[in-house]
């Protein structure tokens, strides 16, 4: 059963589609899908709302991961942790 996560900024444009295995034992896909042009003030504001919004899944899908001591939901948690750490200087350099 895959579980699908949609993190959609109000206004911003930019959609964010994170899907899990549903067992917690694998990498999930992030998709992204840009609605509109970033033009308006305030689009870095609502840019980073939308990473830390990703990595608000991520960090739960580790969680879940590391709860379950299931050992390729260990091993995923390694590209999860790495995926959050692109987000967070993709934040900072906004």
């Amino acid at each position: 059963m895959e579980e699908e996560s949609v993190i959609s900024n109000s206004g911003g444009g930019e959609e964010v589609v994170v899907t899990s295995g549903g067992g917690g034992g694998g990498v999930g896909g992030t998709e992204r899908s840009s609605s509109a042009s970033s033009g308006g003030g305030g689009g870095n504001v609502v840019q980073e709302h939308g990473i830390l919004e990703e990595n608000r899944v991520l960090i739960q899908e580790i969680s879940k991961n590391h709860e379950a001591c299931d050992a390729d939901g260990l091993t995923s948690n390694v590209a999860l942790i790495q995926e959050v750490r692109t987000n967070i200087t993709r934040a900072v350099e906004l």
